[in-house]
């Protein structure tokens, strides 16, 4: 009996040393940015390189630019310690790569994988935008790769550029007036990335502005009084289904869009949106004047088809004098020197800035999203200005989280929807806002400062008292 117990024993402790260990269940290891490109949100391919059919995906955190694999979801899920596992950047949405890194597992609980450095497989560097105003029909394309996409390409209608060898392709493409499809491409011998888009050529398009009030001369308006606000728009070809946008100043009251979607914009301006069609379009909508002082006051509204922007009109407020007048500038939304993040609504575009940290949530996806944070101090208050490329309708919500620190007294957010306060905790604040113009952050009056200021104060009054009794 004693000796079928040791052999069921070895059998046994022989079974268990067949076993795979399987402790080490993650491989981790961290994405760079590169100069232009975030890696937050990109996704990360894990896979045994003789099946690189067979992988699992991960996204990079845009806390730390990590990411975490779980090697036991690689079909058919059959991993053993010692097996070398392949990672690389694959995004196909983002059009990112990289090179491939490789790691062996081991019983430890994660397994480090080498740095992974971001490569952009396919940037479209022009055009950037939709619709152009054209003499003649010919477009200027730029697209750049990394290796090892070496073959570029870009075909439109009538005509294709393409060559090989080559991380860099520039040239005109033969269009049509109207609506063009364009095609660009890049290729290593694994794998080809595309992208399609859509643009519009017209050979012309003009826009005339005027209101229309009892008061009305020109582009000048009395004030608090009402007008109606006619746009006549020429456009050569005529469009089918384009987005057409008025944008007017935040402290005029619209009364009637007239068919239009009203939206806030920025700080500054709120817009107006029709779906239009043709070739000559004629719209109007009715405004009421803000109220102002005495001096005039000047405001500006301008309008866009798509993502043309066309001139804008400088109209002037008075209430006495129609000179001297001061401007209300119009909040456009510059090119903002930032990194490109991928972005989407569930990944949002997360930036830091000192122990602040925000959080903007899109309503759509976007691959070339930038942002920065921009600060301004004023004695014991500092003042955070995001800048980001999204419109404020682009944008679902906006996560605001400050860290803990005990020099802070208040935190107070401007959002569109008003002002509001955060509550302090132990760990800091955090707040979910619709948007934001930017964060107050009021900090607490060094106790020592006071003292000094007391102490010089009763200085400068017993001085004073002596001098009076003298």
């Amino acid at each position: 009996m004693a000796a079928k117990l040791k052999i069921l024993m070895a059998v046994f402790l022989i079974f268990l040393a067949a076993l795979p260990l399987s402790s080490a269940k993650f491989v981790c290891g961290i994405v760079n940015d590169t100069r232009d490109y975030s890696a937050s949100w990109i996704s990360v391919r894990a896979y045994f390189p003789s099946k690189p059919q067979n992988y699992v995906s991960c996204k990079v955190s845009p806390e730390n630019n990590k990411y975490c694999c779980d090697i036991e979801e690689i079909p058919p899920r059959n991993w053993k310690v010692g097996n070398i596992v392949a990672v690389r950047v694959f995004d196909e949405n983002a059009f990112f790569s990289s090179d491939e890194v490789r790691v062996k597992t081991t019983g430890e609980g994660y397994d480090v994988a080498p740095p992974i450095k971001l490569k952009k497989a396919l940037e479209i560097n022009s055009p950037k935008k939709h619709l152009f105003v054209l003499k003649n029909p010919q477009l200027f394309i730029n697209i750049t790769s990394s290796p090892p996409f070496n073959n570029l390409s870009a075909t439109g209608p009538k005509s294709k550029l393409s060559c090989n060898a080559c991380n860099n392709l520039s040239g005109f493409l033969n269009l049509s007036y109207g609506e063009n499809e364009l095609i660009f491409s890049s290729s290593s011998p694994q794998k080809t990335f595309k992208k399609k888009l859509n643009t519009t050529i017209l050979s012309s398009a003009s826009i005339s502005r005027r209101f229309v009030c009892p008061s009305c001369k020109g582009f000048s308006i009395g004030s608090g009084e009402k007008a109606k606000v006619e746009i006549s728009l020429s456009l050569s070809p005529a469009v089918s289904s384009k987005l057409f946008r008025e944008f007017v100043p935040a402290s005029w009251k619209i009364l009637d869009a007239n068919g239009g979607e009203v939206k806030p914009y920025s700080k500054s301006h709120k817009v107006i949106e029709w779906n239009v069609s043709g070739k000559k379009l004629n719209i109007s909508y009715l405004v009421k004047a803000p109220v102002v002082g005495i001096l005039p006051k000047a405001f500006f509204f301008w309008s866009s088809l798509q993502d043309y922007t066309l001139p804008k009109s400088r109209v002037l407020v008075h209430r006495l004098f129609r000179f001297l007048s001061s401007s209300s500038a119009p909040d456009i939304r510059k090119n903002i020197k930032s990194k490109s993040y991928s972005i989407s609504k569930n990944e949002p575009l997360v930036i830091k800035k000192e122990n602040l940290l925000f959080a903007f949530y899109p309503k759509n996806s976007f691959s070339d999203a930038k942002a920065k944070i921009k600060k301004e101090s004023s004695f014991w208050t500092d003042y955070y200005y995001p800048q980001i490329n999204l419109e404020e309708n682009q944008i679902e919500k906006v996560l605001i989280k400050v860290g803990a620190d005990p020099s802070i007294s208040s935190i107070t957010a401007y959002t569109p929807l008003g002002i509001k306060e955060l509550s302090i905790g132990k760990n800091g604040a955090q707040e979910t806002t619709k948007g934001l113009y930017y964060l107050k952050v009021s900090r607490k009056k060094p106790i020592f400062l006071i003292s000094v200021i007391l102490l010089l104060s009763l200085i400068s009054l017993f001085l004073f008292y002596r001098k009076v009794r003298v």
